[in-house]
């Protein structure tokens, strides 16, 4: 089996986007994490298993609400999903 330049070129991409993706997902759950941390020290009630559940729906809820708000074309719109959004989720924490 003959291998030629090319082929090892584009491996050795696929290795180096692969590496960098790994890296990239590393540093995102450890920012996930953290962010999680601050939000169940927020969160008074509830056992830590319920306060760390309560965080991760809210945090999920507050990027859902980021992506939705960021994709409409229409500014009042985007307003909305923010303020019910923070209503939810203000409740929540207190």
């Amino acid at each position: 089996m003959s291998v030629d330049g090319s082929s090892l070129l584009r491996l050795e991409k696929t290795s180096l986007r692969q590496q960098a993706l790994t890296a990239l997902r590393k540093a995102i759950t450890a920012g996930i994490r953290q962010q999680l941390d601050r939000i169940v020290s927020l969160l008074k009630r509830g056992t830590p298993a319920a306060r760390r559940r309560r965080a991760i729906a809210t945090y999920a809820g507050m990027v859902g609400a980021l992506t939705l708000a960021r994709a409409v074309d229409d500014p009042a719109l985007a307003r909305e999903i923010f303020a019910a959004t923070r209503d939810a989720f203000s409740k929540e924490a207190s």
